[in-house]
């Protein structure tokens, strides 16, 4: 089976393990499953040449990347697929987030008569994304939503149910194989940026840190709000017990997580929040927002008052990661492949 993946991004190279690890992750298992796997980028990395990741073929469209441009990058990567195509027909077109991807991958699907299917990825269930006015029913049957979650946050939109849920999986040999001594009691980790709600965050451990001093508690990520987070976590007086860690390499941050005793989630809205998957592995215990995948592997509030409590609770009882069965890569990658299987055998040119 040939099949084309049309994505804003994907990593720049084996060591780029930060950018969307569980793309990374489902491309290594289809290639192992026999998949012939093309990837076409369209922001992200930021060049225009061919490479190879993992003896993967990926072709960017980078070009131009400032918003009133983008259009170009897009008509690049819709010739890409074009030429791809007419070198070795592919069976199936795959789009990840709904967006200029979709859209790229529906008129691929309309020339070339074969069947597309689109993953929603994050934040493009939202209302403020302006795609979903071109939505039509039928675009929705070929759509999958990666929780239960974000599957009720597209229905609240669009009043619409993708008929698929693939939950993202991690790889098996990251599953938390041996006891690592837990010398940091909080960590968060995510793009620092408004949507994660780190002030939130600083709020609840600054709480907990007033409970006992020698709490020790740390960030992972970088965005642009590290220079405010870094000044409220000053004006708190908190400097001494908060680090703001920067970006580290995912073993990096799997490592962290393996030392962890409680993993904060803050956000205000997931699709899936792979973090708090990884964390769990990494036998963390989860308190989060009840966004994305929080309610399964973890304890979840809305206000800080409540999450605190729980924090303080799970500290407290040193209690370890819920006993939850967490989703493997193998299974996302089978879920994929079967659906890829029905939907070229099922595949009418009428549908579009």
């Amino acid at each position: 089976m040939r099949v084309l993946w049309i994505s804003p991004g994907f990593a720049a190279n084996e060591n780029d393990t930060s950018c969307i690890p569980p793309l990374q992750l489902l491309a290594l298992e289809l290639k192992n499953m026999g998949v012939d796997l093309n990837i076409v980028t369209l922001a992200y990395p930021y060049t225009p040449n061919p490479y190879t990741w993992n003896s993967i073929s990926i072709k960017p469209a980078y070009g131009r990347n400032r918003i009133k441009l983008r259009w170009i990058n897009w008509i690049k990567a819709y010739r890409c697929a074009l030429k791809l195509y007419s070198e070795k027909k592919f069976d199936i077109i795959h789009s990840f987030w709904l967006g200029p991807s979709w859209l790229i991958g529906k008129f691929l699907s309309k020339t070339l008569s074969i069947p597309h299917v689109t993953t929603l990825m994050g934040q493009d269930v939202l209302k403020t994304n302006l795609y979903l006015y071109l939505l039509k029913s039928r675009d929705v049957s070929r759509m999958i939503s990666v929780s239960p979650y974000q599957e009720s946050i597209f229905k609240q939109t669009t009043g619409l149910k993708p008929p698929h849920i693939i939950e993202w999986g991690i790889n098996k040999t990251e599953d938390l194989n041996e006891v690592m001594p837990k010398n940091i009691d909080i960590m968060g980790c995510g793009s620092l940026i408004p949507l994660k709600n780190w002030f939130s965050w600083i709020n609840i451990v600054s709480q907990i840190i007033d409970q006992d001093q020698n709490i020790k508690a740390v960030i992972i990520g970088d965005g642009p709000e590290k220079k405010y987070i870094q000044e409220y976590i000053h004006s708190k007086g908190k400097s001494g017990n908060i680090q703001l860690a920067g970006p580290l390499s995912r073993s990096e941050v799997l490592a962290t997580m393996s030392r962890s005793k409680v993993f904060l989630h803050t956000s205000k809205y997931e699709s899936y929040a792979f973090v708090i998957a990884e964390a769990s592995a990494m036998g963390c215990a989860i308190v989060s927002t009840p966004v994305g995948i929080a309610v399964k592997y973890g304890d979840t509030a809305l206000n800080e008052q409540e999450i605190y409590k729980l924090v303080l609770k799970r500290l407290k009882n040193n209690s370890g990661s819920k006993k939850v069965d967490i989703s493997k890569i193998e299974d996302t990658a089978n879920k994929y492949l079967e659906l890829y299987q029905y939907q070229i055998a099922n595949y009418s040119s009428i549908d579009w």
